[in-house]
């Protein structure tokens, strides 16, 4: 009797066990996982595995921060600052001038319109998604 040359394949469950303790501060590595073959890809891309992958880290992926910079004499500006390796396609070269972050929640920040003359009491609020720059 010949041995078997190829190893027996894990059953899904456990592969998604342990796509599923992939740590959520780096994001790039489940998205390698996914590149391995299409079974990984279709575990990683099941609604069902992103909701268990919430419910083991608590919390999403941290892909960075958005913080207001102020200089004396110049416009306050918004600029993503990444906290991992992940980078976004451009939200770090394109700050966004002339406006001030008051909130982030789900991947979504408001933003305050800084007035030029303080004596408009007319306030201007805009939503930015920084993954999409809109």
């Amino acid at each position: 009797m010949a041995a078997q040359s190829s190893t027996p394949d894990l059953l899904d469950e456990l592969v998604e066990d342990i796509l599923r303790r992939i740590p959520p501060h780096d994001p790039t590595r489940l998205f390698r996982a996914a590149l391995m073959c299409k079974r990984w890809c279709r575990l990683v891309s099941d609604p069902g595995f992103r909701r268990r992958f919430r419910e083991c880290h608590r919390r999403a992926p941290e892909l960075g921060i958005i913080r207001n910079f102020h200089k004396k004499g110049h416009l306050e500006t918004i600029r993503f600052v990444p906290t991992c390796s992940f980078c976004l396609c451009g939200a770090d070269a394109d700050d966004r001038h002339g406006w001030r972050a008051i909130d982030s929640r789900h991947n979504r920040v408001l933003l305050q319109c800084l007035p030029f003359d303080y004596g408009d009491l007319d306030v201007v609020l805009d939503v930015w998604d920084p993954i999409t720059d809109v």
